[in-house]
């Protein structure tokens, strides 16, 4: 599904928005992962979950940032 969903987005939206919502993704996942191994010393299917929406939610802001600053 992961997969299927990173081939959509790269057919749909330019490629450096793509480029862009790619490297936020896994700032968001790497700074998550390390705050993760720092407090909790690893990770469980919780920690997996809010990664996975505060990801989703960083991508969404970035797009509204671009959207208004682009006015599309």
């Amino acid at each position: 599904m992961l997969l299927a969903t990173a081939v959509f987005t790269l057919l749909v939206l330019p490629w450096p928005i793509a480029i862009m919502l790619a490297i936020i993704t896994l700032l968001v996942r790497q700074g998550c992962g390390y705050w993760f191994q720092r407090q909790l010393g690893g990770y469980t299917g919780d920690c997996l979950d809010i990664t996975q929406q505060l990801a989703e939610i960083a991508g969404y802001l970035t797009l509204l940032a671009i959207a208004t600053h682009y006015h599309f």
